[in-house]
C-alpha cells in the first residue's frame, strides 16, 4: 500500500471531476464536510474542479424513496459526469441517489475513496449489538437482512442487501486506485478480498481556513461527536473519574443514557456546536476521548484535536486508537477506565508539542493535496475500466 512514487507527482493543473451524493442536512456529515473541502483546498492548489453532486435534500415523498431503493438494489443511473472530459473522476460516495454501473463504462481513469464500509456491510459500519460484525463478509450478505442491520428493519435493509457485492462491488472493481482513510480500514478491506494494490492511505485533514494555532489546553476533557451506542460515549461517561470535567457536546439516541451517566460527576452535557467552537473548545482542553466501539475509519474530530495540540485517548477498534499510538499523540486502550482517565490526564499536560507536530506532519491541508497529487498521477497512468477489458481480450 506504497505512495506513488514522488517522481510521477503532478506537475501542472488537472480537470477533476468530483462525485459526490450528498445525506441529509439535518444529519452532520464528516464525509460531506470533507468533500467540500477537498474541493475548495484542490481549487485553491489551482486545478479546474467540478463537483458532480446528488443531494437527498431534493429527494422527498414516497416516490423519491422508491426511486432511492431501486438504485441502492440496481446500482443503476445514468453516469452523472456529463457534458464535461475530466482528466480523472474522484468517486466519494453514491449512496442512496447515485448508482454505480456507470463507473464501469468511463474512459477516464477513477479514483474512489471509502468513507466507510457499505460495500461490505448494510450498515456501513462493521458494527452489531455492541461488537465488531464480519457475518456479512464471512458468511453472506443475507446476514444483514437477517439482522435488519439498517435503520433496525430488514424491510429498510433488503435494497442494501440486494446491490451489496463485496469486493465484487463495481465501484472496488473499476477504481484503479481505491483511497482508504487509515491503514486498519485498507486492511479489513483487503481481508475482503480488494486487491491490497490497489488501495492507498490517505487520512482526512484540516482546511487551511479552519485550522486553529495551537491552543493553550486546560484540565478538562472533550468529547464531540453523536451520542450513539456505537461511539461508546455512555460506557465512558459512566466510568469516568468524579474528579476530573469533561465537556460532552453532541446529541443524538444515547443522550439521556448519558446525561443519567454523568450524574454526580463533573461532566457539562451540551448541544451541538459549530465546528469553529468546538476547534475554539480542542484548544482549551487537556484531551479528547474517542471512545468509539465500532472500527470507525477515521474520526475527523481526532485531526482537529491534534491541530489544536490535544493529545487523544482513543479505545480500539477505532482507526484513531491505532493512529494516536503511531503518531505519538496519545493513548490507545481497550476500554475507557478511571485509572486510564488519570493516567493520561497527567501524561497529556505535557503532550501537546507532540500532538501539534502529528498534525503538521500529516493532517494539514498542503500534506492532504499533495498527497491526493499523487493518487492522481497514479491513476491516470493505470489503463481505464475498458481498456484493461481490451487488453484482456487482445
Amino acid at each position: 500500500m506504497a505512495a506513488a512514487s514522488l517522481s510521477r507527482g503532478t506537475s501542472s493543473p488537472l480537470r477533476i471531476a468530483v462525485v459526490h451524493s450528498f445525506y441529509r442536512s439535518d444529519s452532520p456529515s464528516g464525509e460531506n464536510a470533507m468533500v467540500d473541502a477537498q474541493v475548495a483546498a484542490l481549487l485553491r492548489r489551482g486545478h479546474e474542479v467540478r463537483l458532480f453532486a446528488a443531494a437527498s435534500d431534493d429527494v422527498g415523498g414516497p416516490l423519491g424513496a422508491l426511486r432511492q431503493a431501486v438504485t441502492v438494489a440496481t446500482g443503476a443511473g445514468r453516469a452523472p459526469v456529463r457534458d464535461w472530459a475530466p482528466d480523472v473522476v474522484h468517486l466519494h460516495n453514491t449512496f442512496p441517489n447515485l448508482g454505480r454501473r456507470w463507473t464501469a463504462r468511463l474512459d477516464v481513469p477513477l479514483v474512489a475513496t471509502l468513507h466507510n464500509y457499505r460495500p461490505l456491510c448494510a450498515a456501513a459500519t462493521l458494527y452489531r449489538d455492541g461488537a465488531v460484525c464480519t457475518e456479512c463478509v464471512d458468511s453472506g450478505r443475507h446476514r444483514g437482512l437477517v439482522h435488519g442491520c439498517y435503520r433496525g428493519s430488514r424491510l429498510a435493509t433488503l435494497p442494501l442487501t440486494l446491490g451489496q457485492r463485496g469486493a465484487d462491488d463495481p465501484v472496488l472493481r473499476s477504481a484503479a486506485v481505491l483511497t482508504a482513510l487509515s491503514p486498519s480500514q485498507a486492511e479489513r478491506f483487503v481481508a475482503a478480498g480488494v486487491p491490497a494494490e490497489r488501495l492507498r492511505v490517505l487520512p482526512n485533514f484540516v482546511p487551511d481556513d479552519l485550522a486553529p494555532a495551537p491552543g493553550p489546553g486546560g484540565h478538562a476533557w472533550l468529547y464531540a461527536g453523536r451520542l450513539t451506542a456505537d461511539k461508546g460515549i455512555a460506557d465512558a461517561v459512566h466510568a469516568w473519574p468524579a474528579e476530573i470535567p469533561l465537556v460532552v457536546v453532541g446529541d443524538g439516541p444515547a443522550a439521556d443514557d448519558v446525561r443519567a451517566a454523568a450524574r454526580g460527576k463533573q461532566v457539562d452535557v451540551r448541544p451541538p456546536l459549530s465546528r469553529p467552537e468546538v476547534l475554539d473548545l480542542l484548544g482549551r482542553s487537556r484531551g479528547l476521548v474517542f471512545p468509539s466501539r465500532w472500527p470507525d475509519p477515521f474520526g475527523l474530530v481526532y485531526a482537529e484535536a491534534l491541530a489544536a495540540g490535544t493529545p487523544v485517548l482513543a479505545t480500539h477498534p477505532s482507526a484513531a486508537a491505532a493512529m494516536a499510538g503511531q503518531d505519538g499523540a496519545g493513548l490507545a486502550v481497550d476500554a475507557v477506565t478511571p485509572e486510564l482517565v488519570r493516567r493520561a490526564h497527567a501524561d497529556f499536560a505535557g503532550g501537546r508539542p507532540a500532538a501539534r507536530r502529528a498534525f503538521e506532519a500529516r493532517y494539514t491541508e498542503a500534506a492532504h493535496v499533495a498527497a491526493l497529487e499523487e493518487v492522481y498521477a497514479e491513476a491516470i497512468g493505470v489503463p481505464t475500466t475498458r481498456s484493461r477489458r481490451s487488453v484482456s481480450r487482445a
